[in-house]
């Protein structure tokens, strides 16, 4: 493969958006995202990060020092990014469900309760981002935030919810897809 700068990708803005289970997921880059699709606002520069895994175990023999064969046992895929703004979908998102109610005013009033501790919020997440001209969608069907982290609350600092999602399997579909108009995917 020779070397191209065109190939080189940099998300250079981007969204990210949440929906529940069983929505219908982007097949193109340019057609609006299914209507239950809620976008999260704000991220912090530091965009979104995606990150696969693969857990292998090692077989080893009496008669060689390296490992003779490799068994996948699990594949995983992990998206982290923090939300800048808070508001009713975001703080249920980062805390697995929940509730938030209103009392009338003046001046209004909004209590949230978190969900119950065996409750489990899965969700579909899609994160778009675009470089120039090229644009892509990441598609994961089913996931749940599985990893919260701490929220700053300074003087100078947004009080970010660094979230972490984990990919779970969703019988008869595709665990994730990424679908791009980008050039460089061509066969």
């Amino acid at each position: 493969m020779a070397i191209d700068t065109d190939k080189v990708v940099v998300g250079s803005d981007g969204a990210v958006y949440v929906a529940p289970v069983g929505s219908t997921g982007p097949t193109d880059v340019a057609t609006a995202l299914d209507a239950a699709f809620v976008h999260l606002g704000y991220t912090s520069e530091d965009g979104v990060e995606w990150t696969p895994g693969m857990d292998v175990t090692e077989i080893n023999a009496w008669q060689s020092f390296y490992p003779i064969r490799h068994i996948t046992t699990s594949r995983s895929l992990e998206v982290g990014f923090s939300l800048l703004q808070w508001n009713e979908a975001s703080i249920k998102l980062a805390f697995g469900g929940g509730t938030v109610t209103a009392t009338a005013g003046p001046p209004a009033y909004y209590t949230y309760v978190p969900p119950a501790p065996e409750d489990v919020d899965y969700r579909a997440l899609v994160v778009e981002w675009e470089d120039g001209a090229k644009d892509y969608r990441l598609h994961i069907p089913r996931a749940m935030v599985t990893g919260v982290g701490a929220i700053p609350l300074q003087r100078s600092n947004p009080a970010g919810l660094d979230l972490t999602f984990s990919l779970a399997a969703l019988d008869g579909a595709n665990p994730f897809t990424l679908v791009t108009n980008d050039p460089a995917f061509a066969a």
